[in-house]
């Protein structure tokens, strides 16, 4: 929580430099024009994440990336609507890319009511980027369309390509 702030300021960072991804923008003008706001999901978190931690760590991530985007005239709301059930581990210490995508494969769900809306994704740390590839997957089955993710770090791949 003592670095929400910093974590929170480096995000609108990366929304303002996304700026020049025109095709990004393109998507949020779309938005813009129907009258939606652009959804900011934050990825889920497992249960005993949660509890270890004891509160949502991409909340404040994603409540920094729709202010931004306000900011840019782009209407942005935060949506939670992802949901992870039945991870089991922390993802950064299986041992390589194709065990982390295993471990979440399946378990993240998202609630109804996006069909047709522009996603942003929000994450904290993207390692091989199975947590948004599947949150991404959860988001099109419920019919929403994710556009883009905004991460606040990113882990190398290692030499073996894990």
């Amino acid at each position: 929580m003592e670095l929400d702030r910093e974590f929170m300021r480096i995000m609108t960072t990366n929304v303002a430099v996304s700026r020049r991804g025109a095709r990004l923008w393109h998507a949020f003008a779309r938005e813009v024009a129907r009258g939606c706001d652009v959804l900011v999901v934050p990825a889920p978190s497992s249960a005993a994440s949660l509890r270890a931690r004891g509160r949502f760590q991409t909340m404040p991530l994603a409540t920094a990336v729709a202010s931004e985007l306000q900011v840019h005239g782009v209407p942005a709301a935060v949506a939670d609507v992802l949901h992870m059930t039945g991870v089991t581990g922390k993802s950064v210490m299986q041992s390589g890319s194709a065990d982390r995508a295993r471990r979440i494969k399946g378990h993240v769900s998202a609630d109804g009511g996006i069909e047709g809306r522009v996603v942003v994704l929000v994450d904290d740390i993207m390692t091989s980027g199975a947590t948004l590839a599947e949150c991404a997957h959860a988001i099109s089955e419920c019919g929403g369309i994710p556009v883009a993710a905004f991460v606040l770090a990113c882990v190398p791949l290692r030499n073996d390509g894990t």
